[in-house]
């Protein structure tokens, strides 16, 4: 998924740390 950079800075740390560990685990495969 891509964001807006707004919407990315609108974001939460929590939230963000989540995607990225999302992304981290896809990346993996």
């Amino acid at each position: 998924m891509k964001y807006k950079v707004a919407d990315w800075n609108a974001m939460s740390d929590e939230v963000k740390q989540a995607e990225l560990n999302k992304r981290a685990k896809n990346a993996r495969w």
